[in-house]
């Protein structure tokens, strides 16, 4: 149902000239379904969104002991063209062997190394060599939960370029959302 009101979203976005990405998070019940990738093709090709639209985040822990019907579908929504994001990367037990097997496009480092980085050191350390691993396995890094300017301005001397939280918007609406949008539009002129 989520993703059939972000599709729509999608389109009525696009009516008005504005291409965004949505993220859908997936638990690893659902990633274990057959025929999802299938089902998701279909959903995809009525409502006429791309698949390069679309990216799926799945938990890092779902990701380490995943049954192998989920790994397959992995790899289909990623021939789809759909994005693939590993959730709360470092959160559980990072499984750096399930991220160079699967075809993740994104990974999504949790929000407690952003919490730490002026107090602790280590915390620094792992979101640089983050940034590193990320560039060298040709992905992109988002670090989640940016809450101060002080944190943005770290990140981008760690080298960061990428990062959600509340500093740039609290959850919202739908119609707030294409607001949003839409005032987000007006900046980048």
């Amino acid at each position: 149902q989520l993703f059939d009101q972000g599709l729509a979203l999608q389109q009525r976005l696009a009516v008005q000239g504005r291409v965004i990405t949505l993220a859908f998070n997936l638990h690893p019940a659902q990633l274990a379904c057959t025929g999802l990738a299938e089902r998701i093709a279909v959903l995809l090709k009525q409502s006429q969104v791309p698949a390069v639209s679309v990216m799926f985040e799945i938990p890092e822990v779902g990701v380490v002991s995943a049954p192998a019907s989920s790994l397959e579908n992995l790899v289909r929504l990623r021939m789809l063209g759909c994005g693939l994001s590993m959730d709360d990367f470092g959160a559980g037990y990072s499984s750096l062997d399930r991220l160079s097997e699967l075809p993740f496009s994104e990974i999504k480092l949790d929000r407690a190394f952003i919490r730490k980085i002026q107090s602790q050191p280590k915390s620094a350390a792992i979101i640089s060599c983050s940034v590193a691993l990320a560039r060298a396995l040709g992905v992109s890094l988002v670090i989640e939960g940016v809450e101060t300017t002080e944190q943005q301005v770290r990140l981008i001397e760690l080298g960061a370029t990428l990062a959600q939280g509340f500093l740039f918007a609290r959850p919202m609406p739908e119609a707030h959302f294409i607001d949003f949008c839409t005032v987000q539009a007006g900046w980048d002129r």
